[in-house]
């Protein structure tokens, strides 16, 4: 598959209610591969005719479509139903200078705070931080099989379903990408057990894509996330095989916190047509305003974060 090339695969459309998964609904979609750097140079490679598409697929999507001004949430065309659900700041790390030079984007307490939060963690597992980092399909496989038993143990899969997929397509998918020399997993390791894991992808044009990261939540006071990160960055700074970080879609406050630049980003979809497509884009629509609605009014109240910890609790 080449930059920029277009291909048919099963998307998922989740329906939330917060961080609650209610249920999932599979469309057949024509996705663009395509980084948002790419795409600011070459918009017109985001346009396809809904005529273009075999009548298998039920559309197509850009994920990522760098915007200007914030396109329209839901739009009814001739041929087709435009609908935007995301819209959100993309953030990453440009790679240049040296890791030393990137720490002093943060203030002095921010850099003794991460310093110290490796140091400790080092100090306590031994006299060292014990991570390791894999790149050979030999390595992935490896990586791959102890990642998982992190990931079922993670907020992310108990709740919502999203950690480390299990599925054999996409491990194959990862094994493939190891066999060109772009994928990289990383564990992190406590006295000898695996604790917390990431797994990024590479592009051809040297971007390193954040794709799965979770940590056993039994390890939280030694903020094993955060220390990852850290010990991840110093390394690509070391390597510079990769000029970008991209925390991909999605935002949030450790991606803001790491992240040197962000770009206004949209996931864009253009369905077929019809009354099933229509009904089901208007009740994701709406579970998405309710969500925020009752987001805003936790936030008011001042118990989002109590109600977080709770749900993160029971899952």
């Amino acid at each position: 598959m080449t930059q920029g090339s277009w291909r048919e695969k099963r998307v998922a459309l989740r329906f939330l209610l917060g961080e609650i998964r209610l249920f999932a609904t599979q469309f057949s979609m024509f996705t663009l591969n395509a980084h948002f750097t790419d795409l600011l140079g070459n918009p017109e490679q985001a346009a396809m005719a809904i005529e273009q598409i075999p009548p298998t697929a039920d559309g197509f999507l850009v994920r990522s479509l760098p915007v200007q001004e914030a396109p329209r949430r839901l739009l009814l065309l001739p041929d087709s139903i435009q609908y935007v659900p995301t819209q959100y700041q993309r953030f990453y790390i440009v790679i240049q200078s040296s890791f030393e030079e990137y720490l002093r984007k943060f203030s002095s307490k921010s850099r003794n705070t991460l310093r110290r939060k490796v140091r400790r963690f080092a100090e306590s597992s031994g006299g060292q931080a014990d991570w390791r980092e894999y790149r050979t399909v030999e390595e992935m496989r490896q990586f791959y099989g102890v990642a998982l038993q992190i990931s079922a143990l993670t907020y992310q899969e108990r709740l919502l379903k999203a950690g480390l997929p299990m599925d054999p397509g996409f491990q194959t998918e990862v094994l493939e990408l190891a066999s060109r020399g772009l994928t990289r997993g990383y564990l992190l390791y406590y006295r000898g057990r695996a604790i917390a894991y990431m797994l990024c992808t590479l592009t051809n044009t040297g971007v390193s894509l954040y794709q799965y990261v979770g940590y056993d939540p039994g390890f939280r006071s030694w903020s094993p996330g955060t220390v990852l990160f850290c010990l991840v960055f110093e390394k690509l700074f070391s390597q510079r095989d990769s000029r970008i970080f991209d925390f991909t879609e999605g935002e949030g406050d450790q991606k803001r916190f790491f992240a040197t630049a962000s770009i206004r980003c949209a996931d864009v979809y253009h369905f077929r047509r019809s009354g099933r497509v229509l009904f089901l884009v208007v009740l994701h629509s709406g579970l998405d305003l309710l969500s925020r609605a009752i987001v805003q009014t936790l936030d008011r109240l001042k118990l989002r974060t109590w109600v977080k910890k709770f749900l993160r609790s029971r899952a």
